[in-house]
């Protein structure tokens, strides 16, 4: 689990922070579904692509203190959650940057050429963070349509089919926002992690 903690406080704190737990949700699924090093499984819940895991895990940091979870929603309007990082999650990031530098004085590091992936910049963090950063300026009213047009997708091959289905289960959207929010998801493919790899290694 210390990897999965490790992984949550270094993108809160490469973000600053991220408002609301739907966001969160939808960031992080959509990173895993273009091949960015996220462990959580996700699911189809009652209010689209949701992973019980990942909420878990930020539940228990926060008890912890290793980040900080706050409600800054206003007075009688539904919670809506702001994640930062606290003290105790600096202070772990702060031992695994003291222990990665030791570690690279000991061993020799791969060449870019034999490891694709520290040509993005050391590890697969680097690109991840680099995606998130990209998509957390989207509003959640994207990241629930492109989520969820990920996650279906893999069930309705038919374009069609998959528009009918989403007007169905999220008849927020209308039939032109979801024809555009699937463009938006084959542009996304460009910024998927093996197209990054590729990018780095021509």
């Amino acid at each position: 689990m210390m990897e999965r903690d490790m992984l949550l406080c270094n993108v809160i704190a490469s973000l600053g922070h991220v408002r609301g737990r739907k966001r969160f949700q939808k960031l992080m699924y959509v990173a895993k579904a273009l091949g960015y090093p996220v462990p959580e499984s996700f699911v189809w819940g009652n209010y689209g692509v949701y992973s019980s895991e990942l909420q878990w895990e930020l539940d228990s940091l926060a008890k912890d203190g290793v980040i900080v979870e706050r409600n800054i929603a206003a007075s009688g309007q539904e919670p809506e959650y702001d994640y930062t990082l606290g003290p105790p999650g600096a202070r772990l990031l702060d031992q695994a940057r003291m222990l990665a530098a030791m570690g690279e004085t000991l061993e020799a590091r791969l060449s870019e050429r034999d490891d694709p992936v520290s040509a993005i910049g050391n590890n697969e963090m680097d690109a991840l963070i680099a995606f998130l950063l990209e998509l957390n300026a989207k509003s959640v009213r994207e990241l629930e349509l492109w989520s969820s047009i990920l996650y279906l997708r893999g069930s309705e091959q038919s374009e069609e089919n998959l528009i009918a289905f989403l007007r169905y289960l999220k008849p927020q959207y209308s039939d032109a926002e979801i024809r555009q929010g699937i463009g938006e998801v084959a542009q996304l493919a460009n910024s998927s992690f093996e197209a990054v790899r590729r990018s780095r290694v021509r």
